[in-house]
């Protein structure tokens, strides 16, 4: 929103809580109603307090629970999250394949392979080392 948005959006909160405006407030107010006509249908609409009243009680009158209903019933019937996913048997064993399959290969390279590994990580962090050479050689 730009600032002469939030500012006719301030100066029209004063004036609906009655609140006092300065001049230049009123006159910025002033320039803007006499913009368009559809700022002065706005205005009006806004200042008239029957029409606010009505758009109140629309809202208080408001049925959640109808609402609430009518969106369920639009809504589709088949769960789209994790759990309806796993739900097929199908899938169920897939995971578990793939999951067995994960916890296999972690346990070969850590318990049945293990000098494999560690001495590759070994050689991967130390320097190669250079013997020492006599002096004039």
């Amino acid at each position: 929103m730009t600032e002469k948005a939030q500012l006719i959006v301030s100066l029209l909160h004063k004036r609906i809580n009655g609140l006092t405006l300065t001049d230049t407030e009123k006159k910025e107010l002033e320039d803007w109603v006499s913009l368009s006509e559809h700022n002065r249908r706005l205005y009006d609409e806004v200042t008239n307090s029957e029409i606010v009243q009505e758009e109140v009680k629309s809202l208080l009158n408001y049925d959640s629970k109808s609402l609430w209903k009518k969106i369920k019933s639009e809504l589709p019937s088949k769960k789209n999250n994790l759990i309806s996913f796993f739900s097929h048997r199908s899938l169920r064993y897939a995971a578990a394949a793939v999951l067995l399959i994960f916890i296999s290969t972690i346990v070969y390279i850590l318990f049945v392979n293990p000098n494999t590994s560690l001495q590759q990580a070994k050689s991967e962090k130390q320097p190669a080392v250079i013997p020492d050479l006599p002096p004039g050689y």
